[in-house]
């Protein structure tokens, strides 16, 4: 397999200049623009990727495909020793839709429906000991999607965490509160709704899938579907204010996790795979969910606007400029060949990205499905 034409990184300049993240975290370690990449398939499989506060370890599940309940799994980085987290608690407590590192080294979870919620857009959340020794605890929320995560334990105590989720009557919140406690009275309190959508009433923005927390926590970023012509975009929450920022005004489907610097993204988008169609920003996902997805964002298309049998355009990687000039790199070469470059997530000390590769039928890529690494020289 030729890995540096798949993977070769491609410098070009963007038209479209993304919103600024004005204040960010620490300078940027590497010229993501310039800097030479390495890459290494660590396993052929593996789903939902996350990295561990210190950025020696990673904790994935062994889904088939994204949504299914499957057991979390580690790899220390260093020895690349896998091992199973929640085998041991057997299929009913052990299987999980997604996992995630708080920054004590415990983990949150969600997995299945919300019980609390008869929307299966939301998936309960929980809390998981670092040891995963007990049961996941419910924390008596859902959330459609990812969660954002402070990078940091709040000076009180606690950690911010932020979701998106359905309510019964249809409309849609972002919600935000502090994860405090250990063992089995850990607590999601000082919830507070930071932006409510309402399908019925006008508005560019719809619902949104918290990203990440940015600019030192006083921002959140979002994934959201504008209407009324369908445009998948990046934006952020001012916590204070209010505020709303479109951070990626692309025409493309594009969802993006902030490096620690928080001026650069890391972008899944459909730049490569469909950079003119007429659905672009929405055909990175599976056609045969998006008119549910439009139905959730209140997006009225004509008979035939979708076709529900066609391939979705796939994505790659490619890391964007959020500073107002609109830079952007391409990383990887698969999605023009039927591959799937996704599940990214840029690693703490922001120099390397854990992603996954999804073949399904192409032939250029077959038996390269799995979890990959990529650091930046």
């Amino acid at each position: 397999m030729n890995w540096k034409r798949l993977f070769q990184p491609l410098c070009v300049l963007a038209s479209i200049a993304g919103g600024s993240m004005s204040v960010y975290a620490a300078p940027a370690p590497v010229d993501y623009f310039t800097a030479p990449v390495k890459m290494e398939r660590l396993l052929g499989w593996g789903e939902r990727p996350d990295w561990s506060p210190d950025g020696t370890k990673v904790v994935f599940t062994d889904a088939q495909n994204d949504g299914q309940l499957a057991y979390a799994f580690e790899m220390d980085l260093k020895t690349r020793k896998v091992r199973c987290l929640t085998c041991h608690l057997g299929p009913d407590a052990g299987k999980v839709v997604r996992i995630y590192y708080l920054p004590d080294g415990n983990f949150l979870v969600t997995r299945g429906q919300d019980p609390q919620s008869s929307s299966p857009l939301n998936a309960g959340i929980y809390w998981l000991s670092a040891a995963a020794d007990t049961p996941p605890v419910y924390l008596k929320a859902g959330a459609m999607g990812d969660i954002a995560i402070a990078r940091r334990a709040k000076a009180g105590g606690g950690v911010s965490i932020a979701w998106g989720s359905r309510r019964e009557d249809g409309n849609w919140d972002l919600t935000t509160g502090t994860l405090t406690g250990e063992g089995s009275a850990p607590t999601l309190g000082e919830r507070r709704t930071v932006y409510h959508y309402d399908p019925s009433k006008p508005g560019k923005i719809s619902f949104a899938e918290a990203y990440d927390f940015v600019d030192e926590d006083r921002s959140v970023a979002f994934f959201t579907i504008e209407r009324p012509t369908p445009n998948g975009e990046m934006y952020k929450i001012n916590l204070t204010t209010g505020a709303m920022t479109n951070l990626s005004q692309s025409p493309q489907h594009n969802e993006a996790h902030a490096f620690p610097d928080d001026r650069f993204v890391l972008e899944e988008s459909n730049r490569a795979s469909d950079p003119d169609g007429p659905m672009r920003g929405i055909s990175g996902f599976p056609p045969q969910i998006t008119p549910w997805l439009l139905d959730a964002a209140g997006i009225a298309l004509p008979p035939g606007a979708i076709d529900t049998k066609a391939p979705p355009r796939y994505f790659d990687l490619h890391v964007v400029a959020y500073d107002g000039t609109g830079r952007v790199r391409r990383l990887t070469h698969v999605s023009d060949k039927g591959g799937d470059a996704h599940q990214s997530a840029p690693s703490p000390d922001g120099k390397q990205i854990i992603f996954c590769l999804e073949e399904h039928e192409s032939a250029a890529l077959k038996g390269q499905r799995g979890l990959y690494l990529m650091t930046f020289q």
